[in-house]
């Protein structure tokens, strides 16, 4: 027999082990530059944090240095989030883009990622500052409200932020997002005596000077800017509006429509002061008391002309929403974990539920309007949505004064995914937005799918209802992109894609319009 050395099997097992071994992770590096992005000038001293993306409990940071400068080494491929934090600025994310919900740009590390030589740019807050007077030059204390333009799919103007003069009639309002906006001054109203007229009360004023809410000036609020709005106010008499009974502790807010269809809150009332609105135009309003321990809601609308009018409360029957859940095409133990909420048009309200082990949600105490009924849970869409005693249209609904709406709402789990990148001259774009609208058009905003491209040109959507869309890129921020009306440019050369259950679709993009 053949005798083999033992040298021979150890050099032959080593050999066989050598050629086993997994190559070690290989490691990449995220680098770049931080600039102000209304001046181009680099900032130093920016603290930049990192963490993998979906994992903000591991961090790594940094500091950029004099010439703005910042570098991550040995990074493993995958996505990674980046944000950055200096004094005079509001935290941001990469690609994040004031007055933009959800814009955020992942770095991707890794062979064929885009993670070194970043531009990150950062908006410095806008300043507003003015005073406020009346007729005769006198100083007025009054509340201020900012109503901004957020870019939600339309251009929805909502409330975000209260502010207040000083005895001086002096406001200075310095951390804004750099957006459109309107000003809004309101000033108390003086209780009356028993018995007595009331006197004459300073009219709600928008800037520039004017009681319309039509005619208000928009601030178009740059980054690192400071404006200056003065008000002038003006006494006015009109007829009042007197609660009686308990009102117990419950916060009254009279509200009115604002310009864009924004809600404004035109008066309030806190515990001992009053229970009277006076000296108001005529018009339309919407009465609320707000039960500060429950947070519900009950509204009641009123028509103002010339004559005072009396309302009672409480307000009985209060509004509400009850659905009843059912899922399909999915596990049956996600139904108690989907989260439903309702968001209310030209207003900051949004109520959020999360359906019962029995299948059913219930929004108690809600303010009457018009809401989008949507979904804040992954990994399902709504397929179907009837009301049984209101109109719903593509899951829009009309909630009374009084009384309970009742839906019917089916989720459904085999939604399909639309990924892709966005390259032009072979080159990654980003960020950039593109956009998944249905091709059948929607009333519903939310039915506009928008997302924000990578560093590395990629998109992707997940969980979409299956049938057919158009798709396209966009760098214009502004562009309502979940009104059909002005989708038309757009939309004619799209790239058409259909979506079946439970199906990945790639579909790259090669232009942004």
């Amino acid at each position: 027999m053949k005798q083999i050395s033992l040298r021979l099997i150890v050099a032959s097992l080593f050999c066989v082990l050598a050629g086993s071994q997994v190559a070690p992770p290989k490691n990449y590096r995220i680098s770049g530059v931080v600039i102000d992005r209304a001046t181009g000038q680099r900032l130093a001293r920016v603290r930049i944090v990192m963490n993998p993306a979906g994992d903000s409990s591991k961090t790594t940071e940094t500091i950029t240095s004099a010439d703005g400068q910042f570098a991550f080494d040995k990074v493993s491929a995958g996505m990674w989030s980046l944000y950055a934090e200096r004094k005079g600025f509001p935290r941001q994310g990469f690609g994040e883009r004031p007055g933009v919900p959800d814009s955020f740009t992942q770095v991707v590390a890794g062979p064929e990622g885009n993670s070194e030589g970043l531009t990150f740019p950062l908006d410095a807050p806008a300043v507003v500052t003015g005073r406020i007077t009346d007729e005769d030059g006198e100083p007025v204390i009054a509340a201020l409200e900012i109503i901004i333009q957020l870019e939600t799919g339309i251009h929805s103007f909502q409330r975000i932020r209260n502010a207040a003069t000083d005895e001086q009639g002096q406001y200075r309002i310095y951390d804004l997002p750099a957006v459109p906006c309107y000003l809004l001054a309101v000033a108390p109203t003086p209780p009356a005596e028993d018995g007595e007229q009331a006197p004459p009360t300073f009219a709600p004023t928008y800037y520039a000077n004017t009681a319309d809410p039509s005619a208000a000036t928009l601030l178009d609020l740059q980054p690192g800017r400071e404006y200056r709005a003065d008000f002038v106010m003006r006494r006015t008499r009109g007829a009042a509006i007197h609660i009686e009974g308990d009102l117990g502790g419950n916060l009254a807010m009279l509200s009115a429509a604002g310009p864009r269809g924004a809600e404004v809150i035109v008066g309030q009332l806190d515990a001992g002061e009053g229970r009277s609105f006076y000296n108001l135009p005529p018009g339309h309003y919407k009465l609320t008391l707000f039960d500060q321990r429950t947070g519900d809601h009950a509204t009641k609308s009123i028509e103002i002309s010339s004559s005072d009018v009396t309302v009672q409360a409480p307000f009985r029957d209060a509004p509400s929403v009850t659905a009843k859940v059912q899922l399909v095409d999915a596990d049956p133990s996600l139904l108690s974990k989907i989260t439903f909420y309702l968001h209310a048009d030209g207003d900051y309200q949004t109520h959020a539920r999360t359906v019962g082990a029995d299948g059913t949600v219930t929004i108690p105490g809600m303010t009457a309007g018009r809401y989008k009924f949507m979904l804040a849970t992954a990994g399902v869409y709504i397929k179907s949505l009837t009301s049984e005693n209101g109109p719903a249209t593509d899951r829009i609904i009309e909630v009374p004064e009084t009384g309970t709406v009742k839906l019917k709402v089916v989720v459904a789990g085999d939604g399909g995914e639309v990924a892709g990148k966005l390259r032009v001259d072979g080159k990654p774009v980003a960020p950039v937005r593109v956009v998944l609208a249905p091709r059948n058009g929607s009333t519903n905003s939310a039915d506009y799918l928008s997302y924000q491209t990578e560093t590395d040109g990629s998109f992707r959507y997940r969980s979409v209802r299956p049938g057919d869309y158009l798709l396209f890129a966009t760098a214009d921020w502004k562009m309502e992109f979940g009104n059909p009306a002005v989708l038309g440019k757009y939309l004619s050369a799209a790239k058409a894609v259909h979506v079946e259950p439970r199906a990945s679709i790639e579909a790259n993009l090669d232009q942004v319009q």
